[in-house]
């Protein structure tokens, strides 16, 4: 969820290379977050939407959408079944024929693997000030599944 608090109001804030799978509904509309961009991501969802709408503060481009998104899908975007599989380590990643592969809008590039900034607690805060406890890494994307799920900020 883009959840605004005026201590740290969000702006100018790119959610890139994720993937989700059958998550909660994104909760978009709370006005307050300006120029979010949502990008080159897999949103995979069995039932339910996966948005609850959106402002006008919010771009999509270049995400790979399965599922009831919740809107209609911006221009930009693919509707496709991103054939993960889930793997022995127990990580949804992509299947040899993934319409995923190379398929990223290269106006967002990738995130650096930043091994050390999840072994340092204080480093990763969650937007409602709390630290981030590591559960899990994702070997696909170089992304740290955390508890509680909420939205994450750097300090």
């Amino acid at each position: 969820m883009l959840q605004f608090e005026a201590a740290f109001p969000l702006d100018k804030v790119t959610i890139a290379h994720n993937t989700f799978v059958d998550c909660g509904v994104l909760k978009l509309t709370t006005p307050g977050p300006t120029n979010i961009v949502i990008a080159n991501n897999i949103f995979k969802k069995s039932s339910g939407s996966i948005v609850d709408g959106t402002t006008g503060a919010i771009t999509f481009t270049g995400n790979i959408i399965h599922g009831s998104f919740g809107i209609p899908v911006p221009a930009g975007n693919t509707v496709v079944d991103p054939q993960l599989a889930l793997n022995s380590d127990g990580y949804y990643g992509l299947s040899s024929t993934s319409p995923a592969i190379d398929s990223a809008n290269p106006d967002y590039p990738a995130i650096l693997d930043v091994p050390i900034l999840m072994t340092i607690p204080q480093s990763c805060w969650t937007s409602a000030g709390n630290p981030v406890q590591p559960t899990g890494r994702s070997k696909t994307s170089g992304a740290t599944n955390t508890e509680p799920a909420e939205s994450l900020i750097g300090r």
